[in-house]
C-alpha cells in the first residue's frame, strides 16, 4: 500500500499565481480522469469507507498532541500522510475533525473552490474524508459559564415518558423488532442541547426581538432533548425484548461539557468526538438513530454493515441542492447506488405521529431489516391510545 506525504491542510504550502493557458487546458482532462477513476473504483466494489479505518483516524485525532502526522486512506487503498500543526502543542486551541465527501462529490466534476482543490489538485477526488480544523478558543472560554442541564434533562424526560407519542412508539417498536438481539444503539447528530452563550452576540434592538430569539432557542433545545429521550426509549424496548441491556452511544462532535456530563449520568456513552469513531461501531446487531445529519451517514452505513434498525428522517431522493454554484452543491445524505441496494433489504415504517410535547415524529421513519421483523406487515391503522 503506497504512502505519499502532502502539505498540512491547516496551511497549504502551494503558491498561487496566474495560470498559463496550457496549464488550464491540462487541468481539464486530469479532473475528468480523477472523477472517472472514482466512479470505476466504486463500480468495482471498492469501499469508500471501512470501519477499521474510521476507528483508526478517530484514535489518531484523539491523540493529536502526540501525532506528528495523520494518515488518510484513499478510496483505492493507498494512503497519504498529512502533517499535524498541533503536534507537540501542550494546550492546542484547534480541534481536528473528520469531514466526509460522498459518492456524488467524488464522481462528479465539482466547483473550482471545492474542499481540497487547492491542497490536493493532483490526487483529488480519491478521498472520502479529510481533516478540518475548528478553533476552540471561544468555546473553551465560555465552557465554565454554561449552567447545569440536569434539571431540564429530567423535566424533559418526564414529559416524554408520559406522552402518547412515547407509548405509541414503544408499541410500534415492539411490533416490528420481534425478539432479535440488538446489543447497542448508535446515535448520530442528535445535536447539542446547551443554549448558546450570551457572549456570542449582542442583545437585539428590542425586548420583543430578544424574547423571540430566546423562545426559538428553547424550542430547539427541547426538540434536541426529546430526540435523546427517544433514543433511550429505543434502547429500553430493544432490551426488554431480549432481557439484556442495550448500550447507548452518541456521537455529536459539538456537545458542550455540560451536555456530556448529563448524558453520561443518564446512560449514554459519548464517543466519536472527532466525527468518525462512532461509525466504526455499526454492525448487524446495532440500531442506528440520526436526526438531519450533516454528513452522508446512509452512504457510510451501506459500506460498513446492515444494522438491524435504522431510524432517521428518511431517504433523500434529490441529489442536488438549490445552490448549484456552491462548493458543495449536493444534498448531504442523498441516495447513492449502494444506499438504494441497501434499503431493498429493509421495510420502511412511517411513524406519523405529532405530539404536543413538540417532537414531530412525522419526520422520522423506521427502517427494519427484513430478517429482524416478527411480522413484515404492520397495521397501518396503529394509532396512539
Amino acid at each position: 500500500m503506497s504512502t505519499t506525504e502532502i502539505p498540512s491542510m491547516f496551511k497549504s504550502s502551494l503558491k498561487f499565481r496566474e495560470a498559463k493557458q496550457d496549464e488550464l487546458e491540462a487541468d481539464i482532462p486530469r479532473e475528468i480522469e480523477n472523477t472517472q477513476k472514482a466512479a470505476d473504483l466504486y463500480r468495482s466494489g471498492q469501499k469508500l469507507w471501512i470501519a477499521s479505518d474510521l476507528e483508526r483516524i478517530e484514535d489518531e485525532l484523539a491523540h493529536s498532541k502526540d501525532m506528528p502526522s495523520f494518515t488518510i486512506r484513499r478510496i483505492d487503498g493507498s494512503t497519504v500522510s498529512v502533517k499535524n500543526p498541533m503536534y507537540g502543542v501542550a494546550n492546542p486551541t484547534w480541534k481536528p475533525w473528520v469531514v466526509f465527501q460522498d459518492y456524488w462529490y467524488l464522481t462528479m466534476r465539482g466547483n473550482g473552490k471545492a474542499h481540497l482543490r487547492d491542497v490536493l489538485p493532483d490526487s483529488f477526488p480519491c478521498y472520502s474524508y479529510f481533516i478540518s480544523w475548528e478553533n476552540m478558543t471561544f468555546l473553551n472560554f465560555v465552557a465554565g459559564e454554561d449552567p447545569s442541564l440536569d434539571g431540564v434533562f429530567e423535566e424533559t424526560k418526564q414529559i416524554w415518558e408520559r406522552s402518547p407519542s412515547c407509548n405509541w412508539l414503544k408499541r410500534k417498536l415492539a411490533t416490528v423488532l420481534g425478539a432479535r438481539k440488538i446489543t447497542k444503539l448508535l446515535c448520530f447528530a442528535l445535536g447539542s442541547f446547551a443554549l448558546p452563550s450570551k457572549r456570542e452576540a449582542p442583545r437585539l434592538d428590542t425586548p420583543e426581538d430578544e424574547l423571540q430569539k430566546l423562545e426559538a432557542q428553547l424550542r430547539r433545545q427541547k426538540q434536541t432533548l426529546l430526540a435523546h429521550m427517544l433514543a433511550l426509549t429505543v434502547a429500553s424496548v430493544a432490551g426488554a425484548e431480549t432481557g439484556e441491556d442495550v448500550e447507548v452511544f452518541t456521537q455529536e462532535p459539538w456537545y458542550r461539557p455540560t451536555c456530556k456530563n448529563v448524558l453520561e449520568k443518564n446512560g449514554f456513552s459519548v464517543i466519536g468526538e472527532h466525527g468518525a469513531g462512532g461509525l466504526s461501531k455499526i454492525d448487524e446487531n446495532s440500531a442506528v438513530f440520526s436526526c438531519c445529519p450533516a454528513f452522508p451517514i446512509t452512504q457510510i452505513i451501506a459500506d460498513i454493515a446492515r444494522p438491524a434498525l435504522i431510524i432517521g428522517t428518511g431517504r433523500v431522493p434529490h441529489i442536488f441542492t438549490k445552490l448549484e454554484h456552491s462548493a458543495y452543491p449536493f444534498q448531504l445524505d442523498a441516495d447513492s447506488p449502494r444506499t438504494i441496494e441497501m434499503f431493498k433489504e429493509y421495510t420502511c415504517h412511517d411513524i406519523g405521529v405529532a405530539g404536543a410535547e413538540m417532537l414531530d415524529l412525522r419526520e422520522l421513519k423506521l427502517y427494519v431489516r427484513n430478517d429482524v421483523m416478527k411480522d413484515a406487515r404492520v397495521s397501518e391503522g396503529d394509532e396512539m391510545r
